[in-house]
């Protein structure tokens, strides 16, 4: 399943997709539940100071550190 988050700051805006993957306890009968694959965390879209930006065209440490970001958002 893919879903999504979206972190809202005053001056920077991100949405992030993911992918979960189902997990259970193994035993016939046992609960199953989703989890978001960490490894599959991408940004989808920025905003910054209301100007859409092409997350790819930022360099390489301002996109580590906007990808950090997504540890502070909830996945739906």
């Amino acid at each position: 399943m893919t879903v999504t988050a979206t972190y809202s700051g005053e001056e920077l805006n991100v949405t992030f997709v993911a992918s979960t993957e189902r997990f259970d306890y193994g035993v016939e009968g046992s609960p199953v539940w989703e989890e978001i694959n960490p490894d599959s965390i991408e940004i989808l879209h920025v905003d910054i100071l209301g100007i859409d930006v092409d997350p790819r065209t930022l360099p390489q440490e301002l996109q580590r550190a906007i990808h950090a970001l997504s540890g502070e958002v909830e996945f739906e």
